[in-house]
């Protein structure tokens, strides 16, 4: 079933527990929506078949708050139309699997600490490893520091003598994390080294991956033991909320603290140009700015609490940690792509802005659409990474399909991938590359032959 448009909605009467995907069976909370024989398919779901697009609805549902698709696992996050999908893909109350080999829990960060005590509390121990060189070692420990627990996996091969480990910590607080390894002769403790400090991060981050470490390098320096001893020293700091933060901004301090070109607070890293400190912003139109040396300046930015530049944003933080804040707060300002438009919009804007008014559809990862190959068209497509927009066109004209991607040269390794499906079969094309250093062109004799004489095609892109 669909919406039912026989009396105008406004925001506030707006049930929301009403507006669910016939598909998924989640929140109709982000775009496109698109009505057919089926109901009303959220942006997150697949077509299966043609549709109408709800342009209508998706313009009401711009003011409406959503919940996060994760309440139920405590998750209290609300946020307008599209704004929420963005919350999610990050959530920290996203469900997983315990990270324990061959335990079936499921639950959420803040719900770790308890397993971990109820299920595996026989492998609470300091991370003190004794590592046989001649035998391979493998297993995991949890020790908590601060209430935080921390989990450490390893695998030791007598045969590469390399150990791949992997440290994460489980909790939804704030939390700055770091570790130093100390390895050590068995039978000398006196004989040792340590290697340099890393950061742990959060269990489930994105991009995380195990470290390797090669004990053939430190063999020499340890006198050639039989057994090494492996230590693991964390050091954590829980911070407090960004009110307390927010109170603790000193304006006087932070005006000896600006940059000598944009004249906002540094924060690190900072640069040393011919007028002076530069942001990393502005250092990257000054040629001959470098990274700055003076550790005093470092030491007082670090130390400074410090308020975000977008307004209507109250978050402040410390100056080695507020660039990153600013880099992903929700009222970073973009300037539209599209060319003649001097339009400038929080990311939540984005959207209806580019599609009603450009025709230019922003999406997050993937998007598909249907057209006819012998047709003429251009169509536009956003995607925004690193707080940078990355422009896709495809432009068809006399059977051919021209594809283009631009972006600026610091995502020049960006890609999107591009296949084509049809309605009368499974089958799918081979994946096509377009990256910013050329164009694709794309003909029939490239299509699989049962393509060929089927006029309308769905096209895929992922980003």
């Amino acid at each position: 079933m669909g919406i039912c448009w026989s009396h105008p909605l406004q925001p506030s009467t707006i049930d929301i527990g009403k507006l669910c995907c016939s598909n998924c069976k989640l929140y109709l909370s982000c775009g496109p929506i698109t009505l057919t024989s089926k109901g009303t398919i959220c942006g997150r779901c697949t077509l299966l078949e043609p549709g109408t697009r709800e342009l209508l609805l998706e313009s009401l549902l711009e003011d409406v708050v959503f919940p996060c698709r994760f309440n139920s696992f405590d998750c209290k996050t609300r946020l307008r139309f599209n704004a929420i999908v963005e919350h999610e893909d990050v959530c920290l109350h996203v469900p997983f699997k315990c990270p324990i080999k061959l335990c079936n829990w499921h639950g959420a960060q803040h719900q770790v600490w308890g397993h971990f005590i109820n299920q595996h509390h026989s492998k609470w121990q300091p991370f003190n490893l004794k590592i046989k060189l001649d035998t391979d070692l493998n297993g995991y420990m949890i020790y908590c520091i601060e209430n935080v627990p921390f989990l450490l996996k390893y695998d030791y091969s007598k045969t590469s003598r390399q150990l791949t480990y992997e440290l994460n910590y489980f909790t939804n607080a704030s939390i700055d994390a770091f570790y130093r390894v100390h390895l050590s002769n068995d039978q000398c403790n006196e004989v040792s080294t340590y290697l340099q400090t890393l950061r742990c991060y959060r269990f489930n981050r994105p991009g995380s991956k195990a470290l390797m470490l090669n004990l053939n390098d430190y063999i020499v320096a340890l006198n050639n033991p039989e057994t090494i001893q492996l230590e693991i020293c964390i050091s954590s700091n829980i911070l407090s909320g960004q009110s307390s933060l927010n109170s603790n901004v000193n304006y006087n301090v932070l005006e000896s603290l600006r940059c000598n070109e944009c004249h906002n607070y540094l924060s690190l890293p900072v640069y040393d140009s011919a007028i002076g400190s530069l942001c990393a912003d502005c250092s990257k139109n000054a040629s001959s700015s470098r990274l700055s040396q003076d550790v005093e300046l470092q030491r007082k930015i670090s130390n400074a609490i410090i308020p975000c530049r977008w307004k209507k944003c109250s978050h402040a933080d410390s100056g080695n940690k507020i660039r990153q804040h600013e880099l992903n707060c929700e009222y970073y300002l973009y300037a539209c792509p599209s060319v003649g438009c001097k339009m400038v919009l929080v990311y939540k804007q984005l959207y209806l802005h580019l599609n009603v008014f450009h025709g230019i559809t922003l999406f997050n990862n993937k998007t598909t659409y249907k057209f006819f190959f012998n047709g003429s068209f251009l169509k536009e497509f956003v995607v925004v990474r690193n707080n940078n927009m990355i422009v896709i066109k495809h432009y068809a004209k006399n059977n051919l399909h021209t594809f283009t991607l631009k972006t600026i040269e610091s995502l020049s390794k960006i890609t999107a991938k591009i296949y084509f499906e049809h309605s009368h079969c499974n089958l799918k094309s081979k994946t096509y590359v377009v990256d910013s250093k050329g164009s694709f062109v794309m003909n029939r004799d490239k299509l699989p032959t049962c393509f060929r004489n089927n006029e309308k095609l769905k096209l895929v892109i992922e980003v």
